[in-house]
């Protein structure tokens, strides 16, 4: 499969520059999807690319036949907030950006884009606020006409970047193998925007603010404001890479000064790049505050293994999977660790099969009991040491007060957490025996103890962790 490092894309992105949707879009879904493979790429109506996926396109728009889309809203508000609503980080980030917005007095929307409950908690953070949930699939309804513009105006934008990668050794295999997903993210995100055009149509926003821009629906949105002069404002959902550079957001928000300056490396403006204190912070940390029974400096060693699926495209390999677990495995069972001592949290895409099956291999009969079935906050609640290769749980452990180990296994490398190891936030280890030798050492309350202290005063400087404080937005948003 075709694989591109950040200096490559680079290179093929100078080739678009500029703020034309047209060119954004071949930038974001051509150059850096291809160097990515897409989490749901094996579900049936991609089984035979084309041949499943437009029937399927075509049945879901026969469901919504005669549908007409959501009308515009005509009351005048001044912010609009997304929030993709059921991912909880998310939430943990825009809740308190509501609060602050409210604080001043103004008139806040938020557009709830997933058709799962507000809890109880969530509303009433975010009381005087006005919710409007879409409607399902309601970005496929509207005019035949234009379900059929927008599908011929997405196969010439697929053509265009079949013809602007030609030169471009693997091109050919990634479009074969993926181009019905490229079609897809094209196709909807012109569904989108028109929706949301429609939809907002009445609207005077001094400013909106959103967690994933990578999301085809909210990167709509920023089409959509960028139309209209509105000032965007884009908090990250995880570390970022060469693709949330190319972000069409104003304002981007960081979780430490590392990934500020990995912004301005890339053509950011120091005004446009902030990194004091991400959102989530605040929200999340009184979550584990509330759950937490045994301080981190007390008792034996808990461990938190925040496992990561391989992504051939972004050089994590199979094979480097394979040894990362091991290497885990291998530890727990030489230090006689079960589950009172270690859970394993896999990410949400992940097979948890493959990871019983290297356990089972390994003579780990009762790995199944090591999976989390909890929230990550409960997780982080109960655990001292966190365990990870380049998860957002890094930036958690520093909430939640505990160790944190990265595995710097083999071939892989992403710039962010080199640089993030390299100004001590954390330690590191690159083989079992070190990893096992590490852990035996946290096992001693009073080394733990230490080294918890050293990350929390890494965490500080780099401004993973800040004081608190209520305002998040510059002014005016």
């Amino acid at each position: 499969m075709i694989s591109f490092s950040d200096e490559v894309l680079r290179e093929i992105a100078k080739v678009f520059s500029g703020k034309r949707i047209h060119r954004h879009d071949l930038v974001n879904l051509f150059f850096c999807s291809l160097a990515d493979t897409p989490y749901f790429i094996n579900t049936r109506r991609f089984k035979l690319g084309f041949l499943s996926y437009l029937p399927a396109l075509f049945l879901k728009r026969w469901g919504v036949r005669g549908r007409l889309p959501d009308p515009a809203i005509h009351e005048s508000f001044d912010h609009m907030v997304c929030i993709l609503g059921d991912v909880g980080k998310e939430q943990d980030t825009l809740v308190p950006v509501i609060s602050s917005l409210r604080e001043r007095n103004t008139k806040v929307l938020v557009v709830w884009l997933r058709a799962s409950p507000i809890s109880a908690d969530t509303m009433a953070e975010i009381q005087d606020a006005t919710v409007f949930i879409p409607s399902a699939s309601g970005e496929m309804c509207g005019s035949l006409a234009g379900f059929l513009q927008d599908l011929g105006h997405s196969f010439s934008i697929l053509l265009k970047g079949c013809y602007f990668l030609r030169n471009i050794g693997g091109w050919s295999t990634a479009f074969s193998q993926r181009g019905a997903w490229l079609f897809e993210q094209i196709f909807y995100l012109l569904r989108w925007e028109r929706y949301f055009s429609n939809l907002l149509s009445k609207q005077h926003l001094q400013g909106v603010a959103i967690v994933s821009e990578t999301a085809v629906c909210t990167q709509a949105v920023c089409h959509v404001a960028v139309e209209h002069r509105w000032p965007t404002h884009h908090f990250l959902h995880g570390m970022p890479g060469l693709l949330h550079t190319r972000s069409l957001s104003d304002d981007i928000y960081c979780f430490s000064s590392i990934e500020r300056n990995y912004f301005l490396r890339n053509g950011w403006s120091p005004e446009s790049v902030h990194a004091k204190g991400h959102p989530r912070q605040y929200r999340f940390s009184r979550k584990i505050q509330k759950l937490r029974t045994t301080d981190p400096n007390v008792g034996g060693i808990r461990i938190l293994f925040a496992s990561q699926p391989s992504i051939d495209g972004m050089g994590f390999y199979a094979d480097e999977y394979t040894a990362i677990h091991e290497a885990v495995i291998g530890s727990a069972k030489r230090l006689g660790l079960g589950p009172q001592n270690i859970r394993v949290r896999l990410h949400p895409i992940e097979d948890d099969k493959r990871f019983l099956e290297i356990a089972g291999l390994h003579g780990l009969d009762s790995a199944s009991d090591l999976l989390s079935k909890g929230p990550i906050e409960e997780d982080l609640a109960w655990a001292n040491v966190v365990i990870t290769i380049a998860s957002t749980v890094s930036v958690e452990a520093a909430y939640s007060g505990c160790a944190l180990i990265w595995l710097r296994f083999g071939k892989f490398h992403y710039e962010v957490r080199e640089e993030l190891c390299d100004e001590g936030f954390g330690l590191s280890v690159s083989s079992e025996d070190e990893l096992h030798d590490e852990l035996e050492r946290l096992q001693n309350p009073e080394y733990r103890s230490t080294r918890i202290a050293e990350f929390l005063e890494a965490a500080r400087r780099l401004s993973v962790i800040v004081p608190a404080h209520h305002d998040f937005l510059p002014d005016p948003i």
